[in-house]
């Protein structure tokens, strides 16, 4: 039963994320209690990527990788490799925005990318944010170079920015022709 609920909480975030904000504050504890006093790997792997997602909606990133973190702890003890993929196409989002120091989020974004090598899903998230490390480095060819891989392997990319729209598109004639489908810039919402 807690199971459920926990799996009833992840899905509707997608559909009322301030409801289930609320109420998954408050199941966390309980939950929480019955899977661990059951050993409950899998129950525990979804309670922490429920408690990450609920950090990551409130603006809280070191929080939410730490959990994201443990969710994959839980899920690759429990055996469940999609799962084990859902929760890590996350992190590199987490760590791009977060507080992580950029050596160790590229080293991170790399480790994972490895791990979800041919997961089309998990590149489209790990390739644009690994490249935004690199070029924070100022490693702009790794940056266009990840971009290319991202085009060869069908990933459709856009470029999302609250820059205004003379920026971006500089940006946009910097790198490979094709390589963002759509564009949206801050000015123009």
């Amino acid at each position: 039963e807690a199971r459920a609920h926990i799996e009833e909480l992840v899905l509707r975030f997608q559909v009322d994320p301030g409801r289930a904000l609320a109420e998954a504050r408050e199941a966390g504890a309980r939950a929480g209690r019955t899977f661990g006093e059951a050993g409950d790997e899998l129950g525990l792997c979804r309670l922490s990527y429920l408690q990450a997602q609920v950090h990551w909606l409130e603006g809280r990133a070191a929080a939410a990788a730490e959990a994201w973190e443990r969710a994959a702890t839980y899920a690759r003890r429990a055996g469940d490799r999609r799962r084990l993929a859902d929760i890590l196409r996350w992190i590199p989002s987490v760590v791009l925005f977060g507080p992580t120091p950029v050596p160790e989020a590229i080293r991170r974004c790399e480790e994972i990318r490895q791990l979800l090598r041919g997961n089309l899903r998990a590149q489209s998230e790990i390739l644009p944010a690994l490249g935004g490390l690199y070029a924070m480095t100022g490693r702009f060819g790794s940056a266009r170079e990840l971009l290319a891989e991202c085009i060869a392997e069908g990933v459709p990319c856009a470029m999302v920015t609250m820059s205004w729209r003379s920026l971006a598109d500089a940006v946009i004639a910097a790198a490979p022709a094709g390589s963002f489908a759509v564009s949206i810039t801050g000015d123009e919402v």
